[in-house]
């Protein structure tokens, strides 16, 4: 028998402590350099260019101040959230008047010459009321943000920046890489610069016991490789902006929730922050205690987030704190869109390249209308329908086979519709409505589509099936695909419903269609 198995074996080991220690050895345990004024904006620092003085610069855990030439030097501190040094980040702190040019963090196995870790800034020079727009959840690795950023245009706003507070898409150890680089590609398509917070679904093995063991893309590393620091600051405009992550460990593993240190580092940040600031603070999940957001010093302070998948907006500390969770931006897309006037700062939810007006009307016109406020006016309703419903047709456990469907009858003024299918190994699902038109929704195990809109929908760990509820009201069919997903869509004249299956089985558990009297039902 040879030996050169063993060997190998041996030589590759010897390799891999090698690769470890020189890995290791590459995050530097001290950073320096200049934060200066980028006069000719080619993010280099140049003979003869000033460096900015009383800047703070952070390791994400806490922040050192430039002196009077602009220097700086920070030792790098340990973070709980990531046993590898190396996926680290130091990023500057910039105040206003001042806007970064080209890459304002540096993560400390990217560093080239840790003595030289310089930030570039530019004047902005610009005051006054600005907007910027907050999104979350999209869950498509960045395409639904390059489709929303197309809608700028047609929006009629002029936006500073975007804030996107995680579950950018589904990180795992073989499409973590892939998934962060397109949302890196995404986002350079935005005419404005977008910053971006972590979500739990953003943390490779969030809720895995192996979580922290030494993997460059293992907790957050694929993060901060390639969308800088999870946690930040700035200021723009006299207003103070900060993010933080959502993940913490417990129990061996990551879960989700705010992190120990995440709250030192903010209480760090505002202790530095002017008395009687606007603070807009930036969490996946907008949960931060009250007190670590220190209502008492500032004039205001608003909270912005997501995880819920659903629209809420609360107060706390008598109204010094507002809290705002936004529904994902999902299809066609929507936003919140933040005007911040001095001390008035004015909050709207609104769709990508949709404008205000009767709703109905914009859905008969074939506008996307999903995610608006006004789509709750279905959740107002449906308790209602519930009440003076009467059962038209059912259908329970039938293989899909052959398409399964249900008549309605002409003349029926309003009809819902209830149906549930699961996916064995069939490889799309479709549930067709047909009335003045046909409409379709069809699942293929990762995207759901819709009348031209089209969403990334895998199944939760939880759920086994597909399930769909319709209304029709006004000529317009509102439909709920799994409790959150929601579109808006024309349709009048319901005349059936048909559930089908194609390349492998399926199971129809449900399809129920009821009647019911619009005129019973007031909005």
């Amino acid at each position: 028998m040879s030996t050169k198995p063993t060997l190998s074996f041996a030589l590759l080991a010897a390799g891999i402590l090698l690769i470890a220690s020189v890995c290791s050895a590459a995050a530097p345990k001290t950073v320096s350099g200049k934060v200066f004024l980028d006069a000719n904006a080619n993010g280099k620092l140049d003979a003869g260019e000033k460096g900015l003085a009383g800047v703070r610069v952070t390791d994400s855990v806490k922040f050192v101040t430039t002196g009077p030439d602009g220097s700086y030097t920070i030792a790098v501190s340990d973070d709980e959230m990531f046993p590898r040094k190396a996926s680290q980040v130091v990023s500057v702190s910039w105040p206003s008047g001042h806007w970064p040019v080209g890459t304002w963090w540096a993560r400390l196995d990217q560093i080239k010459d840790a003595a030289a870790v310089n930030f570039a800034l530019r004047e902005d020079k610009e005051t006054g009321p600005f907007i910027f727009a907050h999104i979350t959840d999209d869950h498509s690795s960045g395409a639904v943000v390059e489709n929303w950023g197309k809608h700028f245009p047609q929006m009629g706003q002029t936006l500073s920046f975007v804030v996107e507070t995680g579950d950018l898409g589904y990180a795992g150890p073989d499409s973590a890489e892939k998934m962060f680089s397109d949302i890196v590609a995404h986002g350079r398509t935005l005419p404005v610069p977008i910053f971006y917070v972590p979500g739990n679904h953003d943390y490779v093995g969030v809720h895995q016991t192996e979580w922290s063991k030494d993997d460059p893309i293992f907790g957050g590393g694929a993060y901060t490789k390639h969308l800088g620091p999870v946690r930040w600051s700035f200021d723009y405009r006299g207003a103070h902006f900060v993010g933080i992550d959502w993940v913490r460990p417990e129990g061996g593993k990551i879960e989700c929730g705010i992190p120990d240190i995440a709250l030192a580092f903010l209480k760090a940040d505002l202790d530095a922050v002017k008395a009687g600031t606007q603070v807009f603070a930036f969490v996946h999940f907008p949960n931060i205690p009250p007190q670590a957001l220190q209502p008492q010093k500032f004039a205001a302070v608003y909270v912005f987030g997501g995880h819920s998948h659903d629209y809420a907006s609360w107060e706390q500390a008598g109204g010094k704190i507002i809290n705002t969770t936004q529904i994902a931006l999902w299809g066609a897309g929507a936003c919140g869109l933040v005007h911040v006037d001095g001390g008035n700062v004015e909050f709207v939810y609104r769709c990508a390249g949709c404008k205000w007006g009767n709703w109905q009307d914009m859905a008969q016109k074939g506008q996307h209308i999903g995610f608006c406020p006004l789509f709750d006016l279905a959740y107002k309703i449906m308790p209602q329908i519930e009440k003076v419903r009467q059962p038209i047709a059912k259908l329970a456990d039938k293989s899909l086979d052959v398409p399964a469907g249900v008549d309605v009858p002409k003349g029926t003024a309003g009809a819902m519709v209830e149906a549930e299918i699961v996916p064995a190994d069939a490889k799309t699902l479709t549930l067709k409505l047909q009335g003045d038109r046909a409409l379709e929704l069809t699942w293929d195990g990762k995207w759901l589509t819709c009348d031209g809109i089209r969403v990334p929908m895998p199944l939760r760990q939880w759920e086994k099936s597909v399930r769909v509820r319709a209304i029709v009201v006004g000529g317009v069919m509102q439909m709920q695909v799994n409790g959150m997903y929601q579109f808006a869509r024309p349709l009048k004249d319901l005349a059936k419903v048909q559930a089908s299956a194609a390349g492998g089985a399926a199971t129809l558990k449900t399809l129920d269609v009821y009647s019911y009297d619009p005129s019973k039902i007031k909005p």
